[in-house]
Formats: C-alpha cells, structure tokens, sequence
C-alpha cells in the first residue's frame, strides 16, 4: 500500500509491523494525527481490499455517572431562580452539571481488520487521553492506545468484545502519541 499522505505514513508503517518489538520502537519515534487517522479510515471505507486489505468498525460510548443525572427538582431549581444571583437549589443543579463534565467518561474504539481477522489493529482512547495535560500516560501528552493480532492474549473478536463491554484495560497496549 504506497500513499504519498505523510500524515498517513506513521500510521502504515505500524500496520506493516510483524513483530511487537518494531511496533514499539515506531510508537516511541511516531505521532500521529487526526489527519492521518482519519485518512486511514476512508481508506478502510472504500472496501477496495486490493488497494487496502482492512474494513473498518468504530465504537462510541459515554458513561454518565447516575448521581449527576439533573432531577426534575434540580430542573425547577433553575427554572424558579429567575434572572440574577443562584440560591440553594440552583447552586446544587450547576454543581452538578458541572461535575458531570468532570466525571462523565466517553470513550472510542476503531478497529481495522482483514475479513478473516488474521489481521487486525485496534486503536482507543477516552477524553482523558486526549488531554494534553494531566493524564495516565507517564511521558504526558495526548495520546492514542494500541493493540493488534500482535497481542497473543486477544484476537480481534475477544479485543472488539472486551471493549464493547466497557473495559478498556487492555494489558499490553502501546501509547501513540496523538496531535489534532
């Protein structure tokens, strides 16, 4: 597969690697892009799998903590404020959506894989990791995770399954640093 994209290019190169070794000696030199990554997936759109062997699934899912959920009490408490300073009710209805900002979780998962999933390369990530700042990743920065058929312990359908049902702990995954 030869493109010319040199956002795309990273991206390629790790989907040629046969060795778990090589993958990470690309992570550790590699950013990748939203350009890029969303280059790759219209390249699996066409479903031409001479020109590029993978299709395509992706997976969104938002996690809403239930204590944050706006009651009809807390609504009325906005509502009756009328115009000017919050009183007790509204106070607590803001505080609360503003917390959900802190606690709500969204996560994404794209996988590519061949049609007889020999191949595959697994690609997540949640708002945290995409903040440039304070999060798990000890080098810092945004960030991309990754897994592919080079991970003994999953194929592409326990990986797509484990995800799906709200895990995302995936031992062994490899950080791509991640530019927008």
């Amino acid at each position: 597969m030869s493109d010319q994209s040199p956002s795309l290019k990273p991206l390629l190169e790790l989907m040629q690697c046969r060795k778990l070794k090589e993958v990470k000696k690309i992570a550790n030199k590699t950013e990748i892009s939203s350009d890029g990554f969303f280059k790759l997936i219209l390249l699996a759109k066409t479903e031409n799998f001479e020109i590029f062997p993978y299709a395509h699934q992706m997976h969104c899912r938002e996690h809403q903590p239930e204590h944050l959920h706006l009651t009809d009490k807390d609504i009325q408490g906005i509502v009756s404020n009328g115009v000017g300073e919050l009183k007790a009710d509204g106070i607590k209805a803001m505080s609360k959506v503003n917390q959900m900002f802190v606690e709500r979780k969204w996560t994404v998962g794209h996988m590519f894989y061949t049609p007889d999933f020999e191949f595959w390369h697994f690609f997540y990530f949640d708002l945290k990791d995409m903040a440039t700042e304070n999060n798990h990743w000890k080098f810092g920065g945004s960030h991309v995770h990754y897994i592919s058929d080079l991970n003994p312990q999953f194929t592409a359908e326990s990986a797509w399954e484990q995800f799906i049902s709200g895990s995302k702990s995936f031992g062994g995954d490899v950080h791509l640093k991640y530019k927008k």
